[in-house]
C-alpha cells in the first residue's frame, strides 16, 4: 500500500485538506489493490488467498506470526499494527501506514494491542478508563488452511467513545460452520477520534475515528488473502455506534465507493445521534470546552497547544467533558461530547439526506433492532408528562420547537404517570398495554420516554437504512441489485446490546 497523505497541495500551490487528500489516496490505493488481485487471478486461475503455512504474514512493514488455538480450532492473529500510533503531532491527522521495513523481524500475535482511550457516557461514580493512544490494531479468527473465504469484519459500538477490539470472535466463527474468516479493529475514541472545529479541520481531520475505520478496510483489502480471506467479498458488521459507523460506511463520499471497501454489511441497532457540521456553534463550543479542561485556552487558536500536551492529560480532558452530560449521555445540546459531524470529505451529508437519494456503498444489508432499546439511557426520575417534556427540550431534542415536541407526544400517546412499584411486563403485541405505555423495565411517563428515545436513535434509522438499501431512487441503481433484510430481536428482556445485537 502506497504511503496516504505524502502531498498536502494541490497543483495551483494552494492547501488541501488533509481529509479530502486521505479520502483520495485511499479510493487510488483501495482500487489498486483490486486491480492487482482482479489481474493475478486472470493471469494464474489457481492462485488463492491463502495462509503460509507458517502462520507468518508479510506486512512489508511488519511480520506477525499467528497460533492456533487447540480450543477452538481457529488459527489466530491478535495485536496487528495497520497504522502508525497516531500520537503528538500526528493526533488529529489521518491514519498512515507504517514505513517498510526490510527483513523485519517476526513478531508473535498472540496478545491483543492496547485498547483507545475510552470516554464513557455519564453515570454516577463512573471511574476514568485509561487507554493508549498507540491503539490501531486488528485482530484475526480463521479456520486451518484456510483459503478464499468471506470475511467479517466488526466494528466495536460504546457511542463512538469506549469499547475496543478484544471480541472473541471464535463462537460466532463455529457457529457458522467455520465458514468465514473474522477480523476486529480498534479506532479511535471520544476527544481523539472525533474532535471537531474549523480549526482541527484547517490542521488535521476531524472525524479521524471514521478514517481510522476506513483505513483498516483499505487494509483488509490489500492484505486480507495471507489471512486466507476474499478481498472480493467483505462484510462489515457492528452493533449500536458499531452499526452505525457501518451506516456511515454506507453512505461514505455520496455513496460512490460502491463495493470497494465492502460488499454487504449487517447494522444491529445502528446508532444516529444529532450529526451537525464540523464548524457548527456547539461543536466549536465543545472544541474550546475540551482545549479548557486540558489547561490550553478556552478560545482562539488553541491547536498547538492540544498537540504539545501529553496523553494522560487529554484523557482526563475528555473524561471531564464527557462527565458534564446527563445521565446516560456523551452528548446534549451543549459542548459535552465527541461524535461523527459532517466533515465535507468522507461524510458529505446527513443520513437521513444520504438515504433519500438512494446513493448507498455496498450491495446487501442485513438490519435492525431490539425490542426495548432505551432503557439504559433515560434517566428513572421520568415520572409526570411535565419530567417527560422536560427531559425533552433540554437533553434529548433540544432543536425541536414546543409544537413539534406535542406532535411526537400525540404520537406516542400515555396518560399514565409512572408507578414505581409495577407492573413492569413484556406487552404481547396483540392487544392491552403497548410498548408506549408498559415493559419489564418501566411503565407510565418512563416508559413513554424510553420509547421515544429508542424509536429516535436506534429503531428509525434501522428502517431507514433498510428502505434505502431495498428501494430505488434518484441516482441509485436497479432495485434487483440492491436487497435489504430486517428483523426485531424480541426475546425478553431483548435490551439495547442484547442477544438480538
Amino acid at each position: 500500500m502506497a504511503p496516504l497523505n505524502s502531498a498536502n497541495t494541490i497543483r495551483d500551490g494552494s492547501p488541501r485538506d488533509a481529509a479530502e487528500l486521505f479520502v483520495s489516496d485511499l479510493i487510488a490505493n483501495a482500487t489498486e489493490a483490486e486491480q492487482e488481485q482482479d489481474r493475478q487471478g486472470q493471469k494464474k486461475r489457481l492462485l488463492s488467498c491463502a495462509q503460509d503455512a507458517s502462520l507468518v504474514a508479510d506486512l512489508g512493514y511488519s511480520k506477525y506470526r499467528g497460533y492456533h488455538n487447540p480450543s477452538t480450532g481457529l488459527n489466530v492473529w491478535r495485536g496487528v499494527c495497520y497504522a502508525v500510533p497516531p500520537t503528538g503531532e500526528l493526533r488529529w491527522q489521518p491514519p498512515r501506514v507504517p514505513p517498510p521495513v526490510l527483513d523485519a523481524p517476526v513478531i508473535d500475535a498472540t496478545s491483543f494491542g492496547p485498547i483507545c482511550p475510552q470516554a464513557l457516557p455519564y453515570f454516577p461514580s463512573i471511574p476514568l478508563v485509561p487507554g493508549n493512544e498507540d491503539c490501531l490494531f486488528l485482530n484475526f479468527y480463521a479456520p486451518p488452511g484456510a483459503a478464499d473465504l468471506p470475511v467479517l469484519v466488526w466494528i466495536h459500538g460504546g457511542g463512538y467513545g469506549l469499547g475496543d477490539g478484544t471480541q472473541d470472535m471464535s463462537d460466532i466463527t463455529n457457529a457458522n460452520d467455520k465458514g468465514f474468516v473474522a477480523v476486529t479493529l480498534q479506532f479511535r475514541l471520544g476527544a481523539f477520534g472525533w474532535l471537531l472545529s474549523g480549526e482541527v479541520k484547517r490542521r488535521g481531520v476531524v472525524n479521524a475515528g471514521i478514517l481510522d475505520q476506513a483505513f483498516a478496510l483499505a487494509w483488509v483489502k490489500r492484505h486480507i488473502c495471507q489471512f486466507g480471506g476474499d478481498p472480493s467479498q467483505v462484510t462489515i458488521t457492528g452493533e449500536s455506534a458499531g452499526a452505525g459507523a457501518v451506516m456511515y460506511h454506507g453512505i461514505a463520499v455520496k455513496g460512490t465507493l460502491g463495493t470497494l471497501l465492502f460488499k454487504r454489511s449487517i447494522a444491529s441497532s445502528p446508532y444516529l445521534p444529532f450529526q451537525y457540521s464540523y464548524d457548527e456553534a456547539l461543536p466549536t463550543a465543545r472544541y474550546y470546552a475540551f482545549s479548557q479542561a486540558a489547561g490550553c485556552p478556552s478560545s482562539g487558536k488553541v491547536y498547538e497547544c492540544l498537540v504539545s500536551k501529553d496523553t494522560d492529560t487529554l484523557q482526563r480532558a475528555s473524561y471531564a467533558v464527557t462527565q458534564q452530560a446527563p445521565y446516560g449521555y456523551w452528548w446534549v445540546s451543549s459542548p459535552r461530547a465527541f461524535w461523527p459531524v459532517t466533515d465535507n470529505s468522507y461524510i458529505k451529508n446527513r443520513p437521513s439526506q444520504q438515504f433519500a437519494s438512494n446513493k448507498i456503498n455496498g450491495k446487501n444489508l442485513l438490519v435492525g433492532n431490539n425490542a426495548n432499546e432505551g432503557q439504559q439511557f433515560v434517566p428513572t426520575t421520568l415520572t409526570t408528562q411535565d419530567d417527560l417534556v422536560n427531559w425533552l427540550r433540554t437533553a434529548q431534542l433540544p432543536n425541536l420547537t414546543p409544537a413539534q415536541i406535542n406532535t411526537i407526544l400525540a404520537v406516542n400517546p400515555n396518560d399514565a404517570i409512572t408507578n414505581t412499584t409495577g407492573p413492569y411486563h413484556e406487552t404481547n403485541g396483540l392487544t392491552g398495554p403497548t410498548t408506549v405505555q408498559l415493559s419489564q423495565a418501566a411503565n407510565g411517563q418512563h416508559q413513554r420516554a424510553i420509547n421515544i428515545y429508542a424509536e429516535a436513535t436506534f429503531v428509525c434509522p434501522a428502517y431507514w437504512l433498510a428502505a434505502a438499501y431495498s428501494q430505488t431512487g434518484k441516482g441509485g441503481p436497479a432495485q434487483s441489485t440492491r436487497t435489504a433484510w430486517f428483523y426485531q430481536y424480541s426475546v425478553p428482556f431483548a435490551s439495547h446490546g442484547g442477544a438480538g445485537s
